[in-house]
């Protein structure tokens, strides 16, 4: 577990973590013992797999932190990353886990979610609902904008700004076409490249 500078920032390697508890956390679903389920949830994301015995993987925690602190000294390098780095809200947490091969496998993305998601009346959940504390699922193969794109979600979330609607962007009607918070954060995407005269991503 590894704090990024002075930023709100935690770089947690706890993919061994994640898979000891997986199983725990669908059967606690299964049984619709959803707040269980969520603090489980928050134990895993927030515990290093430093803690287990013996430290068996130490090799590849410390690549992927350094990896990732590396990752954001870059971004933290860029007058636009260090912008939405420093305007994270600081009574808050980021914490940046490695995402598991299985959720990978569902999408081949970085995600970022409330830690303390929110759980809907009728007892089922929604991890994309919620704010303050977030967890960022990342892959370093993934890439600097691509990190710093889901620290954009992160700052909406650490305000209770991340109010998703879909709208279709080119004639401004609602639709089912686009997330606005998705459109947000690939325009800052686009600006934090132009600092460093990459080519633009072109998704919206």
């Amino acid at each position: 577990m590894r704090k990024f500078a002075d930023y709100p920032v935690v770089i947690n390697y706890n993919l061994h973590t994640q898979l000891r508890y997986q199983s725990a956390e669908v059967k606690l679903h299964e049984a619709g013992r959803y707040v269980e389920e969520r603090q489980r949830s928050i134990q895993t994301n927030t515990t290093s797999d430093a803690n287990i015995e013996n430290n068996l993987w130490k090799q590849e925690l410390d690549q992927y932190e350094e990896t990732i602190y590396q990752c954001l000294r870059k971004i933290d390098g860029n007058p636009v990353g260090r912008m939405v780095l420093g305007l994270l809200n600081k009574q808050t947490t980021v914490w940046i886990i490695p995402k598991s091969d299985k959720d990978l496998k569902q999408c081949n993305c970085a995600q970022t979610g409330p830690l303390k998601y929110d759980i809907q009346k009728d007892g089922s959940y929604a991890r994309g609902a919620g704010s303050g504390d977030t967890v960022i699922q990342f892959r370093p193969e993934l890439g600097d904008d691509t990190l710093f794109h889901e620290l954009v979600h992160a700052y909406r979330y650490s305000y209770n700004k991340f109010q998703p609607m879909k709208i279709n962007v080119r004639t401004g009607r609602l639709s089912d076409l686009q997330s606005t918070e998705e459109f947000l954060a690939h325009q800052m995407e686009n600006i934090y490249l132009s600092q460093g005269k990459r080519p633009l991503t072109m998704d919206y």
